[in-house]
């Protein structure tokens, strides 16, 4: 009987981790439509094109309203962000998927780690041999000029 009781315990945490997870990505929701809002009222003044000292003065007012809004909201997201990470750990150490997950997000830092130099290496490489062949196109271009001005005096 204990056991039953136990396992029920383990799925009534289970669902009040992913309860909070729900409740915190609709706060996050919530926050980035108003950090965008800030951000749009921020644009719309810097963009006015009113240039008296009343509508300047309105124009500094909103932009700095509208960037401590934006501040706010990002502190807020930032904190939010940081609560959801941790109760999703919580949940994925309470379900058995902690370890999969992060060997998963090291196979991909790494994979990116890995394409990011190999794209760098293709890059110096690309460069250094644009630079070995520089003498040979300039010595081609001279010759395709000689043999131009050669045939446009022909003419």
């Amino acid at each position: 009987m204990q056991k039953i009781v136990k396992y029920k315990r383990n799925i009534d945490i289970a669902d009040n981790l992913k309860a909070k997870l729900f409740a915190i990505d609709q706060e996050i929701l919530e926050l980035t439509q108003g950090l965008i809002r800030a951000q749009a009222v921020s644009i719309k003044s810097a963009l006015s094109t009113q240039n008296s000292w009343l509508d300047n003065l309105r124009k500094k007012w909103y932009i700095s309203a509208a960037n401590e809004s934006a501040s706010w909201h990002r502190e807020k997201l930032l904190m939010l962000q940081k609560k959801r990470r941790f109760i999703q750990v919580e949940l994925d150490k309470f379900t058995g998927e902690f370890w999969p997950k992060r060997i998963r997000r090291w196979l991909v830092i790494l994979s990116i780690f890995i394409f990011s130099l190999l794209a760098l290496l293709i890059i110096i490489m690309g460069f250094i041999t644009t630079l070995y062949l520089l003498p040979i196109w300039g010595c081609i271009l001279i010759v395709y000029f000689l043999i131009n001005r050669r045939s446009a005096n022909n003419f």
